[in-house]
């Protein structure tokens, strides 16, 4: 068995296992190309990770704009500080409440002072 670490920086994404079913089977030239296999699969896990980051941010924003242009109308200007009261109140991600209030209509966040500001 060959077994190789899957890193990009300081962080392991995981391992690289190689078996065979021979003792020994795996030389320094083995271990020398499982080691570049290993550099070449750690980078496009790393940019896969990171593609995912910017598609979720993507979504949450899209979701949030949405909620924020529903709330507008009742709210003005102070639309996403009302999105970010009921976040913080309920102790819930700003996205699950622009979720509701997509889904729900404008009434999913609980009443309660509209903050002040602009």
């Amino acid at each position: 068995m060959l077994c190789v670490q899957l890193f990009v920086t300081k962080d392991t994404l995981g391992a690289l296992n190689l078996y065979s079913t021979q003792v020994e089977a795996f030389d320094s030239d083995d271990e020398a190309a499982a080691l570049a296999l290993a550099a070449h699969v750690a980078v496009a896990l790393t940019a896969a990770k990171e593609f995912e980051s910017l598609v979720s941010a993507i979504a949450s924003r899209t979701v949030i704009g949405q909620a924020e242009g529903m709330l507008m109308e009742r709210y003005k200007h102070q639309a996403f500080a009302v999105l970010a009261r009921e976040s913080q109140a309920s102790n819930r991600r700003l996205r699950t409440i622009a979720e509701e209030i997509v889904r729900n209509g404008v009434d999913a966040p609980r009443p309660g002072p509209v903050p002040s500001g602009s």
